[in-house]
């Protein structure tokens, strides 16, 4: 779990295997609003939040926070 702040803005998101998935565009209420890339929001449905163009993200379901990046929790990695 990490706690989300501003200077998580611009940042990419990317689950637990690396794979860039979207970019975070604000911070309200200490959850990162993702713009996710296309696809998904499909892929992401059952375990965040939509809000019609973008992913709500809350601490829980983010392992880490970067300078270069902000890494999902293990619930978003791909099954083989």
């Amino acid at each position: 779990m990490e706690h989300v702040t501003e200077e998580a803005v611009g940042k990419p998101v990317v689950t637990p295997d690396g794979d860039e998935i979207g970019r975070v565009n604000a911070v309200k209420n200490d959850r990162a609003v993702v713009k996710p890339y296309t696809g998904v929001e499909a892929d992401m449905a059952n375990s965040a939040a939509p809000d019609e163009e973008s992913l709500t993200l809350d601490a829980n379901q983010i392992t880490v926070v970067t300078d270069e990046y902000v890494q999902l929790a293990d619930e978003f990695r791909r099954e083989s």
